[in-house]
């Protein structure tokens, strides 16, 4: 969401039929801080796409350093070179959250590269990832949307 804060985002969720109806819940992190044409209009075309969205927090072995700031970017950098992560951002505040990426792969492949993820492996960063769809043409492309 496009919010101008928390509160206005949490608002405009609770307005959502299916969280209104108690099927689906919202959780709201952010401010994200990621480049400002990420996201882009949906497709003229229509249609949905898969990716995955993983959610770094803190670590056991947490700490503020510059170093492990590099590192981080380091690896994000890799990962959008070879095209597996269309949008990464950083979180604003001092939370247990500390940064998201969307992959273009698949759940299984996307915790493969987080696991060998230098601050994953050292225990620094810890991840949870999860299946995300959108629509075609918001992000760049990702896997086709498979229905079982």
């Amino acid at each position: 969401m496009n919010a101008t804060s928390g509160k206005q985002a949490q608002e405009w969720a609770d307005g959502e039929p299916a969280i209104k109806a108690g099927r689906l819940m919202a959780e709201i992190h952010g401010p994200w801080l990621i480049e400002s044409d990420a996201i882009k209009p949906a497709a003229s075309e229509g249609g949905m796409e898969q990716y995955t969205l993983a959610l770094f927090r803190r670590g056991e072995k947490w700490s503020k350093d510059s170093e492990m700031e590099n590192q981080r970017r380091a690896s994000v950098d890799r990962l959008f070179t070879q095209k597996e992560v269309v949008l990464a951002g950083a979180f604003q505040d001092d939370d247990d959250l500390r940064a998201m990426l969307i992959y273009s792969v698949s759940v299984d492949q996307a915790t493969e590269l987080a696991q060998e993820a230098p601050l994953v492996k050292t225990h620094f960063l810890a991840f949870e990832a999860h299946p995300w769809i959108t629509a075609k043409g918001e992000l760049a492309p990702g896997q086709p949307l498979q229905m079982n």
